[in-house]
């Protein structure tokens, strides 16, 4: 039996994610005694256990610039489920790390009753969205899904992900934030699963939509990540002096010279090495800095909102962890663990503050952390309340700053920060006007105003009925707000959409589309034929004929063996081009295999053949 009193006989999966974490530890009772012995014991490898996808995603990496980062679909992040190691390397292709483990804590009060969810050491949150006020059963669709800006997984998130609640854009493509994302969704209303000695609380009925994303650039991009919690109250009650944070064990390098910090203005929490010779970095160690972007949104007053920021910082020493759901709750707000309040500089006779060493380490200045050793941070942001049916947007980066020695670090991180948060700031809404078409028989001409635009972020993508979007190019800048763009490969006769895309301030995206049919040309020389549809093709088939003048006409289709399958057409027609679709149907009404067909048009001055591939 379990803590709960549930017996793991009957749910064997569970008892192995279970396992997963604790067959390492020595006392197997709680993460405290696992964190307060990993110092003096550090984590080997764990027996090979293996797990199905249906449970638990431990193999996601966001690995498209410097970092490399271990993203799972239960509340973990930056922590090796697989080895028990360190899970944010830097940088990417070295063993060197600056984050251990971190993940998602959600604090909140049901009837004066405080409950927890904890993405720690030990996971409290269970793969997939939740359905009917409950988790559901154990799926394989419940994993992480990759995505990226060529285009890669966007089918199996389409099919699997967007069921599951994963967003998609104007267009209904997924939603590529950065140049790779990657989705997953997690809840924590298995009561079987609270276990965390930080926790071991009634489910709070949360469910978590969680997207991690990043841009492959150099500078300051190159060094960050970015994690987006969209939390749904998912449950029966009303959540009350709601906080959400992120919890960080650093381990920067070398984990018993660790210093941290925080700077309010940036809402930043930080951790930097306390002398220039770490075990890992050597003379020029990095500094780690998780910074809140986006807090939640509430109201102030009718028709006016506030976002939140930072609610708390709070430092704890490896063997101090919180070790029940009330120490866990108050270090949320900015409190010790037994509920009294934090002074600066810990002195009682200093000001009370819920953020702890927020001096300068460049400078020297101010309430400075000091005695270095295995540290751990939360970074908070509430209160807010959260009633069955909200949604709120919970936004952090991840960010190495990398200087000359640890100090200059420092300085890296907080420019990088400070560089980070102007996109965050809300984006003017871009939009696009077609200003002019010009539809041709050979060519297509498109002007948009888009104010704010960059030239360089105003994309042209086209498709046909029943193909798939083709990038065509970038559009060209036309004085002012305007782009425009003119596209020479263009079959007389064909309708394509084409759509802009414009890159927004906040690195999403926006798109706009047009309808253009382009105009059928004067009759042709000789009979012609030709498809307005792609080519293999998996549907029914667009087919343009033309003749010189009018005529006799007869359309068939073949077989590769020759056999004919279908009569499309046997008729006079007129002189000029003429327009059909074959649906991809035998003369007895089946639908044909696929392989390749001939299309045969037999007019009066000639015979033309077609060659068309079916996909099925």
């Amino acid at each position: 039996m379990n803590r709960n009193g549930n017996d793991w006989g009957t749910r064997p999966m569970r008892c192995l994610r279970w396992i997963e974490v604790a067959t390492l530890l020595s006392c197997l009772a709680s993460p405290k005694a696992y964190a307060a012995a990993r110092s003096s014991n550090p984590p080997t490898a764990r027996p090979a256990v293996q797990h199905a996808a249906s449970i638990i995603d431990n193999a996601g990496r966001m690995d498209v610039n410097n970092l490399d980062m271990f993203v799972t679909n239960h509340g973990s992040l930056a922590f090796d489920l697989t080895t028990m190691g360190p899970g944010l390397i830097y940088p990417k292709g070295t063993s060197s790390a600056v984050v251990y483990a971190s993940g998602i804590l959600i604090g909140a009060k049901v009837g004066g009753e405080v409950r927890l969810a904890l993405g720690e050491y030990l996971q409290e949150f269970t793969p997939g969205p939740m359905s009917g006020g409950s988790y559901q059963s154990d799926q394989w669709e419940f994993k992480n899904y990759p995505i990226d800006r060529s285009g890669a997984g966007f089918a199996d998130y389409l099919a699997n992900a967007v069921p599951q609640g994963a967003p998609v854009d104007g267009a209904g493509d997924p939603l590529v934030l950065g140049d790779a994302t990657i989705w997953s969704v997690f809840n924590d209303a298995d009561p079987a699963l609270h276990t965390n000695e930080a926790g071991s609380t009634a489910p709070l009925g949360v469910e978590v939509q969680q997207t991690v994303y990043a841009f492959n650039r150099s500078g300051t991009l190159g060094n960050t990540l970015f994690v987006k919690w969209r939390l749904l109250n998912k449950g029966a009650n009303q959540l009350d002096s709601t906080y959400v944070a992120a919890w960080v064990d650093p381990d920067l390098g070398g984990f018993t010279d660790d210093l941290v910090g925080c700077d309010t203005t940036l809402s930043l929490g930080y951790c930097y090495n306390a002398t220039n010779l770490d075990q890992t970095y050597g003379s020029n160690p990095p500094a780690v800095g998780f910074a809140l972007l986006q807090g939640p949104i509430v109201p102030v007053s009718p028709g006016v909102t506030d976002t939140l920021g930072m609610a708390a910082f709070f430092k704890y020493i490896n063997g101090t962890d919180p070790a029940s759901a009330a120490e866990s709750y108050n270090v949320m707000r900015g409190f010790h663990t037994d509920g009294s309040s934090v002074h600066e500089f810990d002195d009682p006779l200093q000001p009370i503050t819920t953020f702890q060493h927020t001096g300068d380490p460049v400078a020297g200045t101010g309430w400075l952390d000091s005695n270095a050793g295995d540290r751990r941070f939360l970074l908070s942001t509430g209160p807010f309340t959260f009633a069955p049916g909200d949604t709120q947007e919970v936004v952090f980066a991840i960010c190495v700053g990398q200087g000359a020695d640890r100090l200059s670090s420092v300085t890296a991180l907080r420019q990088a920060v400070d560089a980070l948060r102007q996109p965050f700031d809300p984006p003017t809404a871009v939009s696009a006007t077609l200003l002019q078409m010009d539809a041709r028989p050979d060519r297509v001409r498109l002007l948009w105003e888009v104010p704010g635009a960059v030239a360089s972020s105003a994309r042209v993508f086209r498709r046909e009925e029943w193909s798939d979007w083709v990038f065509l190019g970038a559009a060209t800048p036309d004085g002012g707000s305007r782009v425009r763009f003119e596209d020479a490969d263009v079959e007389a006769g064909a309708r394509y959409v084409y759509r802009l895309v414009v890159r927004e301030s906040s690195g999403e995206e926006s798109s706009f589309e047009v309808q253009v049919d382009v105009p059928r040309e004067t009759a042709p020389a000789a009979a012609a034929l030709r498809f307005r549809t792609a080519n293999p093709t998996r549907g029914p088939v667009a087919i343009d004929f033309g003749l010189p003048a009018a005529g006799p006409v007869r359309l068939e289709v073949y077989d590769a063996r020759g056999a004919r399958v279908a009569t499309l057409a046997t008729a006079f027609s007129n002189a000029g081009w003429h327009a059909l679709t074959w649906d991809g149907r035998d003369g007895r009404g089946s639908a044909v295999a696929s392989g390749i067909y001939f299309l045969r048009l037999e007019a009066a001055d000639g015979v033309v053949v077609r060659k068309l591939a079916m996909t099925r």
